[in-house]
């Protein structure tokens, strides 16, 4: 403290000496290597240059103590960098100073700006929108080992119908898919004829093909980054989950939306979302500090009902299969 400037029986003024290390960028037109054109009297090659200078200032600040109130003001001060104040100086380039703007940055507990992919993904790994995705993502996966079931019993069903040896077992076979929508029923079930068989075998075989493919579909991810595709099969269909890329180049303040979507075989989409990301910063003046912090905020509810549907779908068409299945399972019982 340097001084009690005045005393009242409810407020005390006070004079506090501080001392305060303060770096600075400063730039200037560098005309001592610029050309000077006398005929248009104008300089040519003149470059804008930046130096850092380090200056401690020496300055005393006014307070104000309230004892009645119990609360303390500062009075609104200036500090003046002067060359009394420099004690260091030196030149920079576009490198060195995004170094001491993201070592000023991580002073503050913020993220560099060198550094917000690395941010992105770690916030991704513990998201719920990750977590959401995940479990969607798991369900349709379950649902496709479903169709490895599925597709054992027509290639049962086509071993039987294959075996010219088991008339009387293809004979019932055939008997019990009499109602099947889209079953190539023969005419006469004691007279099937060569191409009506091979029409059966054709039919069974397409079948037991579809369902085997759908079986061995490659398993959605546990997991996914930023720029990632993925393929998501349903039926006849296939869709694309895309989750879009960083740009890789903000600065203090900016906001970035990433784009999520989910595109039909026909690049068609279907639903949409994006994840924005906040870049914090600290902004300072007579009252101190204020700014917002690094955020990062997942809108992905459209995304979360079209894996939904998509998965209602593959449960739909598994049923549809499953009372075909049926019959066929309790003919073999018999």
């Amino acid at each position: 403290m340097k001084s009690i400037d005045e005393i009242t029986d409810e407020i005390v003024w006070a004079t506090l000496l501080c001392t305060a290390s303060i770096d600075v960028v400063c730039s200037y037109e560098d005309y001592d290597n610029a050309v000077w054109d006398s005929e248009t009297r104008a300089y040519y090659c003149l470059e804008t240059r930046k130096n850092l200078e380090k200056h401690l200032a020496r300055f005393g600040i006014r307070i104000e103590l309230n004892r009645k109130e119990n609360n303390l003001k500062m009075v609104p001060f200036k500090v003046i960098l002067n060359s009394d104040t420099i004690h260091d100086c030196f030149k920079i380039d576009e490198y060195d100073e995004m170094d001491i703007i993201n070592q000023d940055i991580d002073l503050y507990g913020m993220c560099s700006l060198d550094k917000y992919e690395d941010y992105l993904n770690e916030e991704l790994i513990d998201s719920s929108f990750m977590n959401d995705i995940v479990e969607k993502f798991e369900k349709i996966n379950d649902l496709y080992q479903e169709y490895e079931d599925i597709a054992c019993i027509y290639d049962k069903f086509l071993s039987v119908i294959r075996d010219t040896e088991k008339s009387n077992s293809i004979k019932q076979l055939i008997l019990g898919m009499k109602d099947v929508e889209g079953f190539p029923f023969p005419s006469d079930v004691n007279n099937i004829t060569f191409d009506e068989k091979k029409e059966i075998d054709l039919w069974a075989d397409q079948s037991y093909e579809r369902l085997y493919k759908l079986s061995e579909q490659q398993r959605l991810p546990d997991n996914f980054k930023y720029g990632d595709t993925i393929e998501i099969h349903n039926r006849m269909e296939i869709y694309q989950f895309n989750i879009g890329e960083f740009s890789g180049g903000v600065e203090a303040g900016d906001q970035e939306d990433i784009d999520l979507s989910i595109e039909d075989r026909d690049g068609n989409i279907i639903s949409k979302g994006y994840v924005t990301l906040t870049v914090g910063y600290m902004d300072f003046d007579e009252d101190g500090g204020a700014g917002i912090e690094d955020d990062v905020e997942y809108y992905y509810e459209n995304i979360l009902n079209t894996l939904e549907n998509i998965a209602e779908l593959i449960e739909q068409d598994i049923k549809r299969e499953e009372v075909i299945t049926d019959k066929i399972e309790k003919i073999f019982k018999k």
